[in-house]
């Protein structure tokens, strides 16, 4: 577990603004609203979240939440299309994310415009999230549950049991994985989740609602991972 919430705390210090770790990049030349293809498919749904107008530095922040996670060349059709009305601005900075991920603590994507269009896909594509679930039938027990993480890891959660043991498997994005033993124990938020190898405090709570709950040693929740099947 030590591995895995090193890579969440790293994540979860970066903002969305252009810090956080480049994984996809298509770099564009600059585009007018109209030579630039915003159509966008009618099941592409979208609310802007926040918008920041810092006139002093010609710069535009948006937090963009998506109804759905969209594919590389809708993401830079919703971008020129979100652009195109705010030209008199040198950059627009946009930050996405999707149903139930907490805008600050780490976007989806990006797509900035400084001036030129640079795309970011940080999280996972469609297709990645399907082989880190479809992965996660690979397991020697009884499964008690599965998750996915999508903010601050990118990954998929199996908890089970063999032999009297419990064990949580992680697979992430790029196919890897990790796997722990766990002790278990019944709380007044539901059942807490330790390693017992990891010496830096961290668990997780199975909540009542049957999310998967990530805290750090102090005791703060810092991710969610949602029931998958």
């Amino acid at each position: 577990m030590k591995q895995l919430f090193v890579i969440a705390f790293g994540l979860l210090t970066l903002t969305s603004c252009g810090d956080l770790p480049k994984e996809k990049t298509d770099k564009q030349p600059t585009a007018t609203t109209s030579q630039a293809d915003t159509t966008l498919p009618s099941d592409l749904t979208y609310k802007i979240v926040n918008e920041t107008i810092n006139d002093s530095i010609s710069k535009i922040n948006l937090d963009i939440e998506l109804g759905r996670k969209v594919n590389e060349q809708e993401l830079t059709n919703l971008a020129y299309k979100l652009r195109g009305t705010r030209t008199k601005y040198d950059r627009v900075w946009i930050s996405y994310t999707l149903p139930k991920m907490k805008v600050g603590s780490g976007a989806w994507a990006t797509s900035h415009f400084t001036p030129n269009l640079e795309i970011k896909i940080l999280g996972s594509t469609v297709k990645e999230e399907s082989n880190s679930n479809n992965a996660a039938a690979s397991f020697d027990g009884k499964q008690i549950g599965k998750w996915y993480e999508q903010q601050a890891t990118s990954a998929t959660y199996l908890y089970y049991e063999k032999d009297n043991k419990f064990f949580m498997k992680t697979i992430f994005k790029d196919g890897t994985s990790m796997e722990t033993t766990i002790n278990q124990k019944k709380v007044g938020n539901g059942i807490k989740l330790t390693d017992p190898e990891d010496t830096h405090g961290e668990y997780y709570i199975i909540a009542k609602n049957g999310d998967l709950e990530f805290y750090n040693k102090d005791n703060k929740k810092f991710a969610t991972a949602q029931v998958t099947k």
